[in-house]
C-alpha cells in the first residue's frame, strides 16, 4: 500500500518536471548544441521517466527514501549525456570540485542546486527537505541545543554538524564575545525561529551543501569550515552560498573579524 503523498511533494515534482526541458536546452546552448528532433525525443522520454521516478519517490515513506528529488533530476541527465557522447560532442572543461562531485557528468548537465532549474523549484525543494527532516526518526525540528550564554536576549551564533571536540572550544569563544551558542545537528533546525547572526557549517556533514544553500536562501551568513582546504574547492563552496571558507583551526582567531563587536 502506498502512503499518502505529503503536502508539497506533488508541487515540487511538477515544478522540477516543468523546468527540466528549458534547463537542458540552456545547458545544450552553452555547449553549442542545438536541440534537434533526435535530442528533443531523448529529452521528452527523459522527462516522462523523471516524472515517474518522482512519483515513485513520493510513494516511499520518508524514512526509506534513499534519494532526493534533485538526485533524480541529476540521474535524468544520463541519457542526454549518452546522446551527446554518441555524437562525439566535445566535453567542456570542468573544475576539480565539479569533477569530484559528479565524475560521470562529462557535459556538465547536472544542476548544482534545484535553484538552477527555477526559483519555484528551489523554494519547494527547501520546503521538502525540511518536511522530510521533521518526519525522519528523531528530527522534529529539534529545539536547537542552547549552550554558553543561554539568555534569549543575546545574539546567537550557530554550529551545524561540528563535532563535539571542536564545538566546545568554539562555544566558549562565542560566550567570551557576548554571543549565545546554538548547536544544530540536522536540517530541520534551519527552520527554527532562531535567526543567528552567523552559522558555521562543517563541510564533512553529509547535508552540509544543502544547509549552505538553505541558509543562503534565508539570508543568513554562512562560513564553511573543514580540517583542510583545497584552493580549487573553495569557489564551488562559495557558489553554494558560503560567504567564506576557513580551516577549523583558524576560526577562533578570526572571530573578532567575523562577528560584530557587542558593546
Amino acid at each position: 500500500m502506498s502512503r499518502t503523498v505529503e503536502p508539497g511533494e506533488y508541487d515540487l515534482a511538477a515544478a522540477l518536471v516543468a523546468a527540466f526541458p528549458s534547463y537542458i536546452q540552456q545547458r545544450l546552448g552553452l555547449l553549442g548544441v542545438a536541440l534537434d528532433d533526435d535530442l528533443d525525443a531523448v529529452v521528452a522520454t527523459t522527462v516522462g521517466d523523471l516524472a515517474g521516478a518522482l512519483q515513485a519517490l513520493a510513494n516511499v515513506p520518508p524514512q526509506s527514501q534513499v534519494k532526493s528529488p534533485l538526485e533524480l533530476v541529476r540521474e535524468a541527465t544520463i541519457p542526454i549525456t549518452g546522446a551527446l557522447s554518441s555524437r562525439g560532442i566535445a566535453a567542456p572543461d570542468r573544475d576539480e570540485w565539479t569533477v569530484a562531485a559528479h565524475p560521470e557528468d562529462v557535459y556538465d548537465l547536472c544542476p548544482a542546486s534545484s535553484r538552477d532549474l527555477s526559483e519555484e523549484a528551489w523554494r519547494l525543494h527547501v520546503a521538502w527537505g525540511i518536511d522530510k527532516a521533521r518526519l525522519v526518526a528523531g528530527v522534529v525540528p529539534s529545539p536547537p541545543e542552547q549552550v554558553q550564554g543561554e539568555s534569549s536576549g543575546l545574539p546567537a551564533v550557530a554550529l551545524f554538524g561540528i563535532e563535539q571536540v571542536r564545538r566546545d572550544t568554539l562555544l566558549a569563544a562565542f560566550a567570551e564575545r557576548g554571543y549565545r551558542g546554538l548547536v544544530w545537528r540536522n536540517p530541520a533546525a534551519l527552520e527554527t525561529i532562531e535567526s543567528p547572526v552567523l552559522v558555521f557549517v562543517d563541510l564533512r556533514h553529509p547535508k552540509a551543501h544543502d544547509a549552505i544553500r538553505a541558509l543562503k536562501g534565508a539570508g543568513t551568513r554562512v562560513v564553511a569550515v573543514a580540517d583542510q582546504m583545497n584552493d580549487l574547492t573553495v569557489p564551488g563552496i562559495m557558489a553554494l552560498g558560503a560567504t567564506e571558507v576557513l580551516e577549523l583551526s583558524r576560526v577562533v582567531a578570526q572571530l573578532d573579524r567575523l562577528l560584530p563587536r557587542i558593546a
